[in-house]
């Protein structure tokens, strides 16, 4: 893999392909097949004639030991492994397939571009390289997966809780997985366990943040999205933000295998982006119309239909607020 390669465009500045030969002691043709090899990730490298290569504005790439020292010093107790992957299938499935750790631990495990990175019912995340974060982290709960219905809307709000630390505001929650800035999609979160019903289960959650999504990517999204860096203005180093991100979500799931949902209800309804709004819930088989009336003391969603109160509960339904 052109790690090494890839760190040295970082700094944006004009490389040639003998310098770079040359330090990495590779011939012109090595160069320029790991060039071909970042492009298929996505990333746009310009060639310049006569000069070489550059990446323009540079890339803010991520470093484990970076991340970890902007960790509080309570959540680098916690994290058994922290791992930085240039590239992987998703982050989600690396630590799904793994056998059982340190189960006071918690594995973290982020990846510069996805090749078949996945949001929630299976659709395809988008993962350009070394633009957004994209990353998993693995947790083991003792309250078994009949006690996890709400973790999603959980980490959603850990998610806000750690943006509006950094400046960001005018955030919602959209239920059951998603954070928008302006009533479009920042983040999305995936959620997979295995384990006992009343027993010891392990949870992986995804995560992945918008940052300076490229403009290659806009065709392969199918629904209105934004970034931190041209959506929300907002300047950020991205091991920065992932270690805050961390120092909030951690926490946020030592308090909810302590105490469930019930601490987080409150900021849930202040960021509500469905309270109160005419929204659809689309099925398999029809698609009902009503109005956001929050959330249920397990997660549910609360829908008001025909003057009627009615829950839904997650995996059965997607979200849309009516226009």
């Amino acid at each position: 893999m052109p790690e090494k390669l890839l760190a040295i465009l970082s700094d944006g500045g004009l490389h040639s392909g003998e310098s770079l030969g040359n330090q990495l002691t590779l011939s012109r043709a090595a160069i320029w097949k790991q060039i071909q090899q970042l492009r298929t990730m996505d990333l746009h490298i310009e060639s310049v004639p006569a000069k070489g290569y550059r990446i323009e504005g540079g890339l803010n790439l991520l470093q484990a030991s970076r991340i970890v020292q902007g960790c509080e010093q309570e959540i680098r107790n916690r994290i058994g492994e922290l791992e930085v992957f240039l590239k992987i299938d998703s982050t989600n499935s690396h630590l799904m397939g793994r056998t059982a750790r340190n189960v006071d631990q918690i594995d973290v495990c982020f990846s510069e571009y996805q090749s078949a990175g996945r949001g929630r019912r299976g659709r395809q995340w988008v993962s350009p390289l070394a633009s957004n974060l994209y990353f998993s982290i693995g947790v083991h709960f003792n309250s078994g997966l009949t006690g996890l219905d709400g973790l999603s809307l959980v980490v959603g709000v850990a998610i806000v809780r750690a943006l509006k630390k950094l400046e960001v505001e005018r955030l919602q929650l959209k239920w059951p997985n998603d954070v928008q800035y302006k009533g479009k999609k920042l983040s999305g979160v995936l959620v997979e366990m295995k384990g006992e019903a009343d027993g010891p289960c392990y949870c992986v959650i995804g995560i992945g943040v918008n940052v300076n999504m490229p403009s290659s990517a806009h065709e392969a999204i199918d629904q209105p999205w934004t970034d931190l860096i041209n959506g929300a203005s907002m300047r950020v180093e991205r091991n920065q933000l992932a270690a805050t991100l961390l120092n909030e979500i951690i926490p946020a799931l030592d308090l909810f295998e302590r105490q469930g949902l019930s601490p987080f209800v409150d900021d849930w309804h202040q960021h509500d982006a469905c309270l109160g709004q005419r929204i659809q819930l689309v099925q398999p088989h029809q698609t009902v119309s009503g109005i956001g009336r929050g959330i249920h003391a397990d997660g549910s969603l609360l829908l008001e239909v025909d003057g009627a109160l009615s829950q839904y509960r997650f995996g059965e339904v997607s979200v849309r607020i009516a226009s």
